[in-house]
């Protein structure tokens, strides 16, 4: 079996080469703004069938986002429209178009969500998500998206490597930041009687999850056969 062990002897399963749990609380990692995920995501949680799925994002960032997304995507593929041909080239613009969208992790935990008769639930902090919306929306400017496309992005299979590698051998850390938002989502899941519960979220927050909630069992994705 291809997984991390954690101090507690539990383990963080990857996906499709492990079985998935069977447990009340699943993790379920992602990549953020890798919707080439949403195909895997839809199938673990079909698999599961779980009684309620919660996210990684705030309330006012998913009421945020449904306001304003037509119009950022507008203004932003303006904006990238004028660019010239050497930068609107440039893959750091489809990740920030991609972060500009609801999450694709929220738009596949809503479809399953509908289809299977339960709740999709938003559990992150809003205090964290303000500044962060706040940037986005101040990016979309001709200097701001100009500067976008001259950034340096990862490409995905490094991002995935790294996940790979953080989650098997626990090099996973967690910020000031982070460590309250996992603790108010623990407090969050805690509270929400339905089971089995999936809780999608950044890959990063798994091994902070499982410490606070003992009864959890964490799942990430194993890399595609072609980044292998």
């Amino acid at each position: 079996m291809h997984s991390a062990n954690l101090k507690d002897t539990r383990q963080i399963r990857f996906y499709p080469e492990d079985p998935l749990p069977r447990g009340e609380i699943i993790l379920l990692g992602t990549i953020h703004r890798a919707p080439i995920l949403s195909s895997p995501l839809r199938e673990i949680l079909s698999k599961i069938r779980p009684r309620i799925i919660t996210v990684e994002i705030s309330p006012l960032s998913l009421r945020r986002r449904r306001e304003k997304e037509s119009q950022w995507l507008r203004q932003f593929d303006e904006l990238s429209s004028r660019l010239p041909d050497h930068l609107a080239r440039s893959p750091a613009l489809s990740l920030f178009r991609e972060a500009l969208r609801l999450p694709y992790e929220w738009r596949v935990a809503e479809e399953t969500a509908s289809s299977l008769g339960i709740k999709a639930v938003p559990v992150d902090l809003n205090r964290f998500a303000r500044p962060h919306l706040k940037t986005l929306e101040g990016l979309l400017t001709p200097a701001g998206v100009e500067e976008i496309a001259r950034g340096l992005v990862n490409p995905l299979e490094k991002e995935w490597a790294l996940a790979v590698l953080s989650l098997r051998n626990r090099l996973v850390s967690s910020s000031s930041e982070d460590a309250r938002r996992e603790e108010h989502v623990a407090r969050r899941i805690t509270l929400l009687r339905e089971r089995p519960l999936v809780h999608i979220c950044g890959w990063r927050h798994l091994p902070g999850l499982m410490k606070l909630l003992p009864r959890a069992e964490g799942v990430f994705f194993s890399p595609p056969q072609k980044f292998k």
